[in-house]
């Protein structure tokens, strides 16, 4: 599905079902993107991949070559940033 959009080794998108309501009897699915411990390929839609990178308040899309190495400190994909996002909501 993403397979075509995304330029990456594995795979760090997952899909999680979560319900909702009271009761939770409404389901939501959600998407999750793991933290890339590498740069990320994004789909032109004509075949053609760029790695976005912040600058500033805008992106700038690169080359692989020309992504800079501010990913050096992390050894792999991370979920684990999903932890700091509870204490948003509230079911803590």
């Amino acid at each position: 599905m993403l397979e075509g959009f995304l330029e990456y080794d594995r795979e760090i998108v997952i899909f999680r079902q979560v319900g909702m309501g009271e009761k939770r009897d409404t389901i939501c699915l959600v998407m999750v993107i793991s933290q890339a411990c590498s740069s990320v390929g994004v789909s032109d839609g004509e075949g053609r991949f760029s790695y976005p990178v912040r600058r500033e308040t805008g992106i700038e899309r690169v080359t692989r070559m020309d992504t800079p190495a501010i990913k050096s400190h992390r050894k792999s994909d991370n979920l684990d940033f999903l932890v700091e996002l509870k204490q948003f909501t509230r079911d803590n």
